[in-house]
């Protein structure tokens, strides 16, 4: 079950963390300015979204065109072999990039509105690990930390994010991947995956893994839906078009519902009435 999860939800890229801190603080910022957006002049000051109010303060997450740069960076580190990217990212890659960061910023808020608790020191580790292979390993990770001048504060903050969105996941995932056996058959016979030509009992558990994944990866895209129609979200970078959507990730399926175009804010009751705060949406 933890590796399901973890191989979906936080594959919604939990990289490069807002972390909002406690009440009558000022919000914690993103990575510094970042090789894209050094010299950069773009609304917000830097921001390219806010969750969860209008204008930066202490109970929403504030997402900078460095955070989202720094999750783009690290995407295509991997898909160059370990070699960090110098020039502007694509701007597909970084809308795609902002969107999971969005995504994320609202299980994050939903996980300490409902008070999930503290991450394991364990957990922590096991994330600091899954960061690095974000971009391919450790080497490629402390590569792009290099380029990008990340502090080990930062890179913790980025780690305790995405242990409290596992934390939550976990809580509220369990228990919906138990996947019986006529499941798998069914799925076997309809063809409808990527092990044609093999026995069934040579993939079963393979098959099994597709069917959790799926599961998983559905439930998580409608809870960011329900969670967004209930948020406030205000997105400021120019590559937030209104073709984005809330959790378009490489590991997720695209939400049919578009972002709000440039400048647009969506802004809901928490806890409206799409579902009951907490409990996955059916």
């Amino acid at each position: 079950m933890r590796e399901a999860t973890y191989g979906l939800a936080l594959a919604l890229g939990l990289v490069a963390f807002v972390v909002s801190p406690a009440v009558g603080q000022e919000p914690q910022r993103g990575l510094g300015p970042s090789l894209l957006s050094q010299g950069s002049s773009s609304r917000g000051d830097g921001i390219a979204a806010i969750v969860g109010a209008t204008t930066p303060r202490a109970d929403a997450e504030v997402l900078l065109h460095s955070d989202v740069d720094f999750r783009a960076r690290l995407r295509l580190t991997r898909e160059l072999g370990g070699r960090v990217p110098r020039g502007p990212m694509p701007p597909e890659l970084l809308r795609a990039s902002l969107d999971e960061l969005v995504g994320e910023a609202l299980l994050a808020r939903e996980a300490r509105r409902v008070q999930i608790g503290a991450p394991s020191t364990r957990a922590l580790r096991e994330e600091r690990r899954a960061l690095a292979e974000l971009a391919g390993g450790v080497e490629a990770f402390a590569a792009v930390v290099s380029a990008l001048g990340a502090t080990e504060q930062e890179i913790a903050t980025m780690v305790e994010r995405r242990a409290l969105v596992r934390l939550f996941l976990d809580a509220n995932l369990r228990g919906g991947t138990q996947v019986p056996d006529a499941e798998v058959t069914a799925l076997y016979e309809s063809g409808e995956h990527p092990f044609l030509g093999q026995e069934l009992d040579e993939v079963r558990e393979p098959l099994r893994a597709l069917i959790r994944r799926r599961r998983i990866e559905a439930a998580v895209a409608r809870w960011i839906e329900v969670l967004r129609t209930r948020t406030t979200v205000q997105l400021f970078a120019s590559y937030a078009t209104a073709t984005a959507t809330p959790n378009a990730t490489p590991d997720a399926p695209p939400n049919p519902t578009p972002n709000p175009t440039l400048g647009e804010r969506t802004t809901h009751p928490e806890g409206g009435p799409d579902g009951e705060a907490g409990t996955l949406p059916q």
